[in-house]
């Protein structure tokens, strides 16, 4: 066989294994992309308050190490919160750019362990990304509840 027959038989079942498990994964595919759109448009419009600042601020201007040892006991966040901030934070990428687009990640993230990982009923699946607590004040709010959430579904999990 020639290269571009093997190329076209890889691709090929390569599509097929995507449809197969696109079929009956369908509608979370669809819930995560509506929850992603819909906490992005709201997140536009959503102005940070002085405790998202606050976060940002400590990812900026703290040492690694302080961020570790010295600021859990004075602020309640966990470190990794900070850390992940600090990436963008430490690279120059605006405030509400870099503080939204972590905080987004890790909605998405929670909402996907939720739609394809736990084992709940498919109508609860389809209607939690949507509720009050998920939707607005872990997606839009920029603080670390999305990623404890996503950590208590993962211990959950296993």
């Amino acid at each position: 066989m020639s290269s571009a027959t093997v190329a076209a038989t890889d691709n090929r079942t390569r599509c097929d294994a995507i449809r197969h498990w696109l079929s009956p994964h369908r509608l979370h595919c669809i819930v995560l992309a509506a929850y992603v759109i819909v906490v992005a448009t709201v997140m536009c419009f959503h102005e940070p308050w002085f405790d998202e600042a606050q976060a940002w601020l400590i990812a900026r201007d703290c040492s690694w190490r302080e961020m570790i040892l010295e600021r859990p006991h004075y602020e309640g966040h966990p470190p990794l919160w900070w850390m992940m901030l600090a990436i963008p934070a430490k690279l120059g990428v605006p405030y509400e750019m870099g503080l939204k687009t972590i905080n987004l990640t890790c909605a998405a993230l929670m909402i996907w362990l939720l739609e394809f990982k736990t084992k709940l009923p498919e109508v609860l699946k389809g209607i939690l990304p949507f509720s009050y607590f998920l939707c607005y004040q872990y997606g839009v709010t920029s603080r670390p509840y999305a990623l404890m959430v996503a950590a208590m579904l993962l211990v959950a999990i296993n």
